[in-house]
């Protein structure tokens, strides 16, 4: 079955896992940073191995595993592991500025798929994108 990530995290979020948060579903909150989202996690919600979700700065899904000891360390970034949506699709205009080495988008305006190779898109096959 195919679905979209945003349609997958809604469902995830309905379904009341208490290991899941969505600050995007349940808050409303979107355009924020990771540490704002750190932040607007309700107390009650704080647990160690949690995973968090939320709409970023530029509209992009972030997820981040608590892997922390302690609720104590919460705010302790290096303890937060970010899963990384190494996929995804838009115009040329919308592709990310500066994703991480690796990264693959599916530019619409070229109709293929290309990647970022830390420097600069390129095509799959590591050439030039023209």
């Amino acid at each position: 079955m195919k679905i979209t990530l945003s349609e997958l995290l809604h469902q995830v979020a309905n379904l009341g896992c208490k290991d899941f948060y969505n600050l995007t579903a349940n808050k409303g909150l979107y355009k924020i940073s990771f540490s704002e989202a750190l932040n607007e996690v309700p107390d009650n919600v704080k647990k160690i191995g949690i995973i968090i979700t939320f709409l970023d700065t530029d509209r992009k899904w972030r997820v981040f595993h608590f892997n922390g000891t302690s609720k104590q360390q919460w705010f302790q970034t290096s303890l937060w592991e970010e899963y990384k949506i190494n996929s995804s699709k838009g115009t040329t205009k919308e592709r990310p500025v500066a994703p991480e080495e690796g990264y693959e988008y599916y530019d619409s305006n070229l109709k293929k798929k290309i990647l970022y190779n830390g420097t600069s898109w390129v095509n799959i096959d590591g050439t030039i994108l023209k």
